[in-house]
């Protein structure tokens, strides 16, 4: 077991051996030299693979993988991913061996998650946020749309779950004495339609977008967003009676 951690800003690339090779540790190796390469030849591979990669300067943005060449390519490579925490991105090609070539060859397309490929969901994913909740930043309790300042009232409009937490209070209210609703409450009611049907024709253009979005995830083979299915369940948390 080793303890503690070291954190490097240089020589950041890896290949199958630690940084600096360490007994009785040996970096890994190919099957078909597994029982030939000794422990020095293992190790001075992996130091060619990982310079190899520190030297690429190619352009992450072009998914050509052009840094997979030998040594890093050799004939055991059935997989290369290529991943941008910044973009977001991942992207994957398979290889196999191919006759006529002494290395494995490109066998799949180029497949994309993330980048600019997901921009469409992300799009989406925000637009129904921002129709659900408040804003993280945005006030605990804002005031209910007839109670609100009308700068208040155009500069943020109040989620659909705003809009059931008001419409909760005010039906309350409303029934808490035999009488007839106030002025002040019929005004908070018309305000209150005023807003969800905002809210409404904003979730329904949102519908209306639905299947291109999903004809764009299809053709990319990925999974198509499914509103009808009910919210994944959580199996460690217990049942709500």
């Amino acid at each position: 077991m080793r303890d503690g951690f070291e954190t490097r800003e240089d020589d950041t690339s890896a290949a199958n051996d630690w940084l600096h090779s360490s007994w009785p540790w040996e970096a890994r190796v190919r099957t078909e030299v597994l029982l030939t390469r000794s422990y020095e030849e293992a190790a001075q591979n992996s130091r060619t693979r990982r310079a190899q990669i520190a030297a690429w300067n190619g352009q992450f943005a072009s998914g050509a993988f052009g840094w997979v060449m030998a040594p890093i390519l050799n004939t055991q490579t059935r997989l290369a991913v290529e991943l941008c925490p910044a973009q977001g991105a991942l992207r994957a090609v398979g290889y196999e061996q191919v006759a006529g070539h002494e290395l494995p060859q490109p066998a799949t397309q180029v497949c994309e998650l993330g980048g600019a490929a997901a921009q469409p969901v992300r799009d989406f994913d925000r637009r129904l946020s921002e129709l659900l909740e408040p804003a993280k930043d945005a006030p605990q309790a804002r005031a209910a749309p007839a109670l609100a300042p009308p700068a208040q009232a155009a500069a943020a409009r109040l989620t659909l779950t705003e809009v059931q937490d008001h419409l909760s209070t005010l039906y309350a209210e409303v029934t808490r004495a035999d009488a007839a609703p106030t002025a002040a409450q019929r005004t908070a009611c018309e305000a209150a339609e005023a807003a969800l049907a905002d809210l409404l024709a904003a979730w329904r253009q949102l519908e209306s977008e639905l299947p291109a979005l999903n004809s764009g995830l299809k053709a990319l083979r990925l999974t198509e967003i499914r509103p009808e299915l009910p919210p994944a369940r959580d199996p460690n948390l217990a049942d709500e009676n």
